[in-house]
C-alpha cells in the first residue's frame, strides 16, 4: 500500500460520492477524527480535519459594529431612497442590489451614502 498523503486523491469507486478507504474499525482508529474525505471536481480527495473556531475575533469587532450600524441606517431609509439606490447601482453597472451598494458605501466611509438619507 502506498503512503497516505493529505490532499492526495483517494481511490475512486462508482458514484460521485467520496468513499472512505478506512472502513475497517480496527484500521481507521484515530484516523476517523483526523481525516475528511470529499469529492472535488469529480475527484475524491482527503484533507486534514480542523475544528471550527467560531470565537469572535478582536480585530473584527470594529467591523461588526460598523456593519450593524450600516444595516440600521439602511432600515431607516425611505422606500424612495431604496429605489434610488437600486437605480444608482444598476446605472453604475454593478451586479448587486441597492442594499449591497449602500452597505459597501457605508463600510468604505464614502460620503455618497449620506445623500440617500
Amino acid at each position: 500500500m502506498s503512503p497516505f498523503v493529505f490532499g492526495a486523491p483517494a481511490p475512486r469507486l462508482k458514484g460521485p460520492w467520496a468513499e472512505t478507504p478506512f472502513m475497517n474499525p480496527v484500521v481507521r482508529g484515530r484516523w476517523i477524527k483526523r481525516a475528511v474525505f470529499y469529492t472535488w471536481r469529480g475527484r475524491q480527495m482527503v484533507r486534514r480535519y480542523r475544528p471550527y473556531d467560531g470565537m469572535p475575533k478582536d480585530h473584527l469587532t470594529p467591523w461588526a459594529v460598523k456593519l450593524a450600524s450600516s444595516v440600521a441606517a439602511w432600515r431607516s431609509l425611505t422606500a424612495a431612497s431604496k429605489v434610488a439606490l437600486d437605480s444608482e447601482a444598476s446605472r453604475l453597472g454593478l451586479r448587486y442590489s441597492g442594499y449591497n451598494y449602500f452597505i459597501s458605501l457605508y463600510l468604505k466611509d464614502n460620503p455618497k451614502w449620506q445623500a440617500f438619507i
